[in-house]
């Protein structure tokens, strides 16, 4: 009888342990989502001052904390961000809500879900954008800014009817990866962006169709990091420094036309782009005779194109179409391929600083 209650009071004593153990762990587990969700808010608040304090305007309302246990996730209704006076560029960008959110195993990673329709007015101009997801994650290391992040969006529609008349613009995904280096060196890049999307549908029918299958580049702008000034005087800085843009990994499926390419760009006495490249295309003479049909080239001029790109053209081994290897050149403003004109870009305009701030 003896044994037998000591047998019970040992099964009652495991499982007050264990239940006690359940209880700190528990708690434990939701002192650390708190602690996180606290975080995450407090992250956010002095973001917000620091912005203000150089002129911006943050507002949202009272965060929402939820998502425990799986993970700390903090929602922040109505956010609007304005630009101050020392933006080179002035914006405005209104979310119905955004939604960051960090979890296991790995703490210094923040996910911010964007999930209402987004209105972005950057120098008057409204551009609308919604996805179905459109999420954009960033690491925190040793409490400093993120110095970079990626945004991904699927079913990505964006209306700018200035810009984009008659319909939107939409993409089945697209990925932007940015990451800074303000400390680098004129040989370094400062900054590196990396663009890739994919089943684009244009607005607008264009001369080679409304879809564009698949798009990619790698931009990466070496050079120092000019001072908080004027758009212009910046750019002056960068210039006379000697930055440079280098784009990589360039890449086009659109119509017949496949390509890819490469480029090292500048900006010359006028703050005008200039540069050289290139760029291999396949599928270019079913490109050019869909161009003169929708009158961009005329006649002669695509069979002048034809009759170059058959010079330089060549099929490669074993079977396949003809693969053209062009050099680019863009100088004044006028784009050229194979030393034959092809655009003459429009004047990319530069405003002067406010004189407040000279």
């Amino acid at each position: 009888m003896a044994r037998a209650r000591s047998g019970r009071a040992l099964r009652l004593g495991l499982a007050a342990g264990a239940l006690a153990l359940v209880a700190l762990v528990g708690t434990g587990h939701f002192l650390l989502w708190n602690a996180l969700a606290g975080a995450i808010e407090d992250g956010m608040a002095a973001w917000a001052e620091e912005r203000r304090a150089a002129g911006w305007d943050v507002s949202y309302g009272p965060p929402e904390r939820h998502g425990w246990p799986v993970a700390a996730e903090v929602r922040f209704p109505g956010l609007t961000i304005a630009s101050g006076p020392s933006s080179p560029v002035a914006f405005l960008w209104a979310a119905g809500a955004a939604e960051a959110r960090i979890a296991p195993p790995d703490l210094r990673l923040i996910e911010v879900d964007l999930p209402d329709p987004q209105i972005l007015l950057v120098e008057g101009t409204e551009i609308r954008f919604a996805a179905e997801r459109l999420v954009l994650r960033f690491r925190i290391e040793g409490g400093a800014p993120p110095q970079g992040g990626t945004l991904e969006a699927s079913r990505l529609r964006i209306a700018a009817p200035p810009l984009l008349p008659g319909r939107a613009a939409e993409a089945a995904s697209l990925t932007a990866t940015l990451a800074l280096r303000p400390d680098a060196t004129e040989a370094e890049a400062a900054l590196t962006l990396t663009l890739a999307a994919q089943g684009v549908v244009l607005p607008q029918p264009g001369p080679l169709g409304r879809s564009v299958e698949q798009a990619a580049l790698t931009l990466q702008a070496s050079g120092p990091v000019p001072g908080r000034r004027g758009l212009r005087q910046r750019a002056e800085t960068w210039r006379d420094a000697g930055g440079s843009v280098a784009l990589s990994g360039v890449l086009l499926h659109y119509g017949p036309l496949r390509a890819t390419g490469e480029a090292t760009l500048a900006l010359d006495a006028a703050l005008q782009p200039m540069g050289a490249g290139r760029i291999v295309t396949t599928g270019h003479d079913a490109a050019l005779s869909a161009l003169a049909e929708a009158g961009v080239l005329t006649r002669a001029a695509a069979a002048q194109y034809g009759l170059a790109l058959r010079l330089v053209q060549r099929v490669p081994e074993g079977s396949g179409e003809p693969r053209a290897e062009l050099p680019l050149l863009l100088e004044n403003r006028r784009l050229s391929v194979l030393g034959i004109p092809l655009a003459r870009l429009p004047r990319l305009p530069w405003p002067a600083l406010p004189e407040a701030a000279q």
